[in-house]
């Protein structure tokens, strides 16, 4: 019975240890482009937008544009009711007025106290009046010369309160402080608006739609291969077969953190002449950071495929030894920047003058990554040592290595599982599924 067993067993490892070729998928070597990239998703937006409100409260008396509105700077946009506004100034005429009369006065009889005191002071200098009478003259000049100070300083405050009131009143018009088109209008004509507590918004302007700006949140593992002046191609989903262009101007250093994912803000310039993007579409973009022309390109895939011990024996062959770094002493290179628009001008300051970090963002050095690659030769796989440079994925820029167009690598070995040996009778039931299991 045993001879039976191992006589079984013996043809089951025969038939598993067969000389047939498991089937071999290859790819080759070819010539071409590789262009490296970062993805992302963002917003379109216009490059400046300003809520436009109102300083006084009232009643909108009149709304001079709406939505879509080309306005230029200064153009009158609103108006609220100034009859509040008109009033309080003249209310503040008068007091002006009233305290000019006031000090007028008071300077009259400043001058009249004080001709009196002069008076005194003569007489009393000829022993012709008493030296009481002079002290009261010297006090009534001094209590004069207070209220005339006292009425000066009415004066000013008249006239600081006049001017108070005629600025309100030059509020009641509300001009564009930009130029620009109007994207909302968030009041009506005859609606009542209240500024005590809190700016209300009549308008949202933002400046010529002809110039856009994408926002992207790119994710932290990407963020050092950017910097000004790359190429950016994007697609929104009201054009999905028109590709549109714009150039990086700036990477924020404000980044957003979710859900321990963090990313960063890339800001992109992007014409719009011809008006078709709007501001808050969404946008599928590419950051196009490296590209390498007609270069010996290798498949990624040839550099994933990595033969365990089965496929070994599977050919018959004993596992092959994988050589110790390649010896190589290619100088480190830089990535050519893409050309930049001429369209487009990268700032080196912000709006208030400043310098800017942006401009001190370098090229991303030429990637070098240390490969391997897999041939057949003669049934036989053969390792051959790689230095790879860009990928896009797909494919793996050749920087070194002894491979030609051409050449195919192995990408798959199809090993076919191993078959079960039958289970002898003498081993003992698994617990709960023998015939004295529970």
């Amino acid at each position: 019975m045993l001879l039976l067993i191992a006589g079984g067993a013996l043809f089951v490892f025969k038939r598993a240890s067969g000389k047939t070729a498991p089937p071999i998928d290859v790819a080759q070597v070819s010539r071409g482009d590789i262009q490296l990239t970062v993805q992302a998703t963002g917003t379109l937006q216009a490059t400046r937008t300003v809520d436009i409100g109102t300083q006084v409260s009232g009643t909108v008396k009149r709304m001079y544009v709406d939505y879509n509105s080309i306005v230029k700077k200064g153009d009158l946009i609103a108006e609220i009711d100034p009859q509040l506004s008109e009033a309080a100034v003249e209310s503040a005429e008068a007091t002006l007025d009233r305290a000019n009369i006031d000090l007028g006065a008071a300077k009259e009889t400043l001058e009249t106290d004080t001709r009196v005191r002069d008076r005194e002071r003569d007489l009393f200098e000829h022993d012709l009046a008493t030296e009481q009478n002079r002290e009261a003259g010297d006090l009534q000049v001094a209590a004069d010369q207070a209220v005339v100070d006292e009425d000066k300083a009415a004066v000013v405050v008249a006239t600081a309160g006049l001017d108070q009131a005629k600025l309100t009143l030059a509020f009641c018009t509300i001009r564009s402080p930009i130029d620009g088109v109007v994207v909302s209008r968030n009041a009506d004509q005859g609606q009542t608006v209240a500024a005590s507590l809190a700016v209300p918004s009549l308008y949202v302007i933002a400046t010529d739609i002809s110039n856009l700006q994408l926002s992207g949140q790119v994710d932290e593992a990407d963020i050092g291969k950017l910097h000004p002046g790359q190429d950016v191609t994007f697609q929104v989903d009201a054009y999905p077969r028109q590709t549109f262009h714009g150039t990086m101007t700036q990477v924020r250093l404000n980044a957003t953190s979710t859900n321990n994912v963090v990313t960063y803000q890339a800001i992109i310039a992007v014409r719009n002449p011809d008006l078709r993007l709007l501001p808050s579409m969404t946008a599928k973009l590419e950051i196009h950071v490296a590209q390498a022309t007609n270069v010996v390109r290798v498949p990624a895939a040839a550099l994933r495929f990595r033969p365990t011990r089965d496929i070994f024996d599977a050919l018959g062959q004993t596992p092959v030894q994988i050589p110790s770094l390649f010896n190589t002493t290619l100088p480190r290179t830089s990535v050519p920047p893409l050309p930049l628009p001429s369209n487009i001008a990268i700032p080196t300051r912000d709006s208030e003058g400043n310098r800017v970090i942006d401009t001190k963002y370098a090229a991303t050095p030429h990637p070098r990554a240390r490969a391997d690659a897999w041939v057949l030769d003669q049934g036989r796989l053969r390792v051959v040592p790689l230095i790879v440079g860009i990928s896009d994925g797909t494919w793996s820029e050749l920087l070194q290595g002894a491979l030609n167009p051409g050449d195919e690598l192995v990408t798959m070995v199809r090993v076919p599982s191993k078959p079960r040996l039958p289970a002898s009778p003498f081993a003992p039931p698994g617990r709960g599924y023998g015939r004295y299991g529970r």
